[in-house]
């Protein structure tokens, strides 16, 4: 498996970030309060703003578009 995650480019990371984007093919385990365990992607959890994304962390699932810089 040599496929690279489109998350960012090897100059911009350290030797051992690219390794562990590598390992876990871009994505991170995520435990949640309720005992069950998600692997979403690193530019699913850090960079998407869509409305799916952003409402997933709030108790009333709605997006909090307010806290969002411009």
């Amino acid at each position: 498996m040599n496929s690279k995650p489109a998350i960012a480019s090897s100059k911009a990371l350290s030797a051992a970030s690219q390794a562990n984007l590598n390992r876990h093919q871009g994505k991170a385990n995520v435990l949640f309060c309720d005992g069950h365990v998600e692997s979403p992607t690193l530019k699913f959890l850090y960079a998407d703003t869509s409305d799916e994304a952003l409402s997933r962390w709030n108790r009333d699932h709605l997006p909090p578009r307010e806290k969002l810089s411009p």
